[in-house]
């Protein structure tokens, strides 16, 4: 199976959607999702088309949205851009 990449995102919608996700979790109370969710949350990355594993020295990127998906999936404020979780 091809994984997708997002070639359309440029260094700033990065730091942007960073900045948002991680604005919105402090904001938020800095809550982690619980571990049931995890789970659910990284089987679903590890079978989707726009995950890479090998990104971030192996803890895994979000091609759609350029998140590393290991920070993104603990962050009980987060969404899959592709409203998978």
């Amino acid at each position: 199976m091809q994984k997708e990449k997002n070639d359309n995102l440029s260094v700033f919608d990065k730091i942007k959607s960073v900045s948002s996700s991680l604005n919105n979790w402090v904001n938020n109370g800095i809550k982690k999702t619980s571990d049931e969710n995890i789970n659910i949350r990284t089987n679903i990355c590890n079978v989707c088309d726009f995950w890479d594993s090998e990104a971030f020295n192996k803890s895994g990127k979000c091609n759609k949205c350029g998140c590393n998906t290991w920070f993104k999936i603990r962050m009980d404020t987060e969404k899959c851009p592709l409203g998978k979780w």
